[in-house]
């Protein structure tokens, strides 16, 4: 066959060839075992529900989204032996997950892979420092602990009761905080398994002051509340951080005077049509998953990894044949099914880039939040939410 025949039959096959992609593998580390994991585990079928709808209606650019989980058990070495295992087999575009502990490990793999770690569950401040590949969805610890304290300070409240796991990362920014706005902090710690809350309770039960913050996750504090019952806090305001779903211990509280919250979606959340889509897409995955915060949380952080996805995803318009000619060999052989197997270093630093300079995004929360670009977390308002 001629040359040039030879390059017009390339040519009509490129144009001609079905859109056949490869998976975009995202990989996700955090602790989902025991009574600790169930707020995560609300987080994960978050992204699920985002990407299982975001398939459906044709993924991104024509490339389908795919979770791969692994539980780290809260520790900080199974959650880099996880990270690291995403990078060498999985080939992952980006990890997502993390914790007040787990955080710290992944973004060191991300630095060291040079690969997108997502933060959008607790991130400790640390975990930003000295790279560009780590971001956050949800804002720092510290962030919210400042805004916790001033607060406080505002409506004249001089002293807090802290109730708090034990080693509670977040409950150390508390004391930071509270510190430099003159509250007084008495901490009240209470240990991982609920059969030793015995002593805890002792100890709560003699909390004098009427001001309560809860630290932990949310079917902890459900544990613990039962235990205090109705005499611990129907004379006092319990205060939530963001990381607890008020809904889900709203209902232990018969007789609270007061509970408050802080959230960073805001007061009217659940009635934007994010949060809508968020119910049905949960739904249509599974339909004995309960709506859930820290799931819509994960919900968001889905479909803003999608957003920058859309600018890193080529879509090839192809208009002539020697449109074919300016494509990379990767690229045409992703257009035409021939997929290139391995990392892809050069898509991945894309990803973090796109990421970092996105702003006003519409999201369908009632906000229109972006990347600050000195933090690289997103600039979210925080509001104080009365439940």
């Amino acid at each position: 066959m001629a040359p040039v025949k030879q390059y017009l039959v390339l040519m009509l096959a490129l144009l001609s060839a079905p859109a056949v992609f490869a998976d975009i593998t995202i990989g996700m580390s955090a602790g989902f075992s025991g009574p600790l994991g169930q707020d995560n585990l609300a987080y994960r079928y978050g992204v699920q529900a985002a990407f299982a709808k975001l398939n459906a209606q044709g993924g991104v650019r024509g490339e389908s989204l795919k979770l791969e989980a692994l539980d780290d058990e809260f520790s900080e070495v199974l959650a880099e032996r996880n990270a690291q295992r995403f990078t060498n087999r999985k080939n992952v575009l980006a990890i997502l997950g993390g914790g007040e502990h787990s955080s710290l490990a992944l973004a060191r793999v991300a630095e060291r892979e040079d690969i997108l770690f997502l933060g959008g569950v607790a991130m400790p401040p640390q975990a930003l420092d000295k790279t560009r590949n780590v971001l956050s969805v949800r804002p720092t610890m510290s962030t919210e602990a400042g805004f916790l304290c001033e607060s406080f300070k505002a409506q004249g409240i001089q002293r807090v009761s802290v109730v708090h796991p034990e080693a509670s990362v977040m409950f150390g920014f508390v004391q930071q905080a509270c510190q430099a706005q003159k509250v007084e902090v008495e901490g009240v710690s209470y240990p991982a398994n609920s059969l030793g809350f015995h002593d805890t309770v002792k100890r709560a039960s003699a909390i004098t002051n009427s001001e309560v913050l809860l630290l932990g996750d949310s079917r902890t504090l459900n544990i613990l509340l039962r235990q205090l019952g109705m005499s611990f806090y129907e004379n006092k305001t319990l205060w939530l951080t963001s990381a607890v779903d008020p809904k889900s211990v709203k209902g232990q509280l018969l007789s609270i005077r007061s509970l408050k919250s802080v959230s960073f979606f805001g007061a009217s959340v659940l009635t934007t049509p994010t949060y809508q889509d968020y119910t049905k897409s949960l739904a249509d995955l599974n339909p004995y998953l309960t709506p859930h915060m820290r799931g819509f949380e994960g919900y968001i952080t889905a479909l803003v990894l999608a957003r920058g996805l859309e600018d890193v995803v080529n879509p090839f318009n192809l208009e002539t044949p020697s449109d074919a000619l300016k494509l990379p060999l990767n690229v045409v052989r992703r257009f035409t099914g021939w997929v290139q197997e391995g990392k892809d270093p050069e898509r991945q630093r894309q990803l973090i880039i796109a990421l970092s300079v996105m702003s006003n995004l519409n999201l369908g929360s009632g906000a229109y939040p972006g990347f600050h670009a000195q933090s690289r977390v997103v600039d979210w308002d925080f509001f104080i939410v009365e439940n």
